[in-house]
């Protein structure tokens, strides 16, 4: 078995047949920067805000670079219904502030509204930071 997260590179993998073999290993290259862009946006937000924040992505690739990297930089935990996530349930009730990454900004803003957009995530995939309430 190919291992997960390679030890090499980036610019060695790119030259290797792994990314083709490995799905997980060509969707965690990335995952510090993805996870430092969505920490700006929390970041940037006032402490009392943070406080009532949760972080939505849109699928457990993103969520596994938040799982694996996010608790460095004391993020709360994201959520996703993608795959088996939705096991995890919502997110807390008493989240109103949300830290959003969404793969078109159109619904982005539909959904979570327009205020806060702060930045891209993942492959481009703005990151934003909305309140109060999510609107599903």
């Amino acid at each position: 078995m190919v291992g997960a997260l390679s030890p090499l590179p980036v610019d060695v993998v790119a030259r290797t047949p792994l990314p083709a073999i490995n799905a997980l290993l060509r969707d965690s290259v990335g995952w510090p920067a993805y996870v430092q862009q969505i920490t700006d946006v929390y970041q940037a937000l006032p402490a009392q805000e943070r406080a009532r924040t949760t972080i939505v992505v849109s699928n457990y690739g993103e969520a596994g670079a938040l799982d694996r990297y996010g608790p460095d930089h004391d993020l709360p935990t994201a959520y996703s219904g993608h795959h088996e996530l939705h096991r995890q349930g919502p997110p807390p009730t008493d989240a109103d502030v949300v830290v959003g990454v969404v793969a078109d900004v159109r619904s982005g803003v539909k959904r979570y509204g327009s205020e806060g957009w702060g930045g891209r995530g993942e492959q481009g995939v703005p990151a934003a930071a909305t309140g109060p309430g999510w609107r599903g």
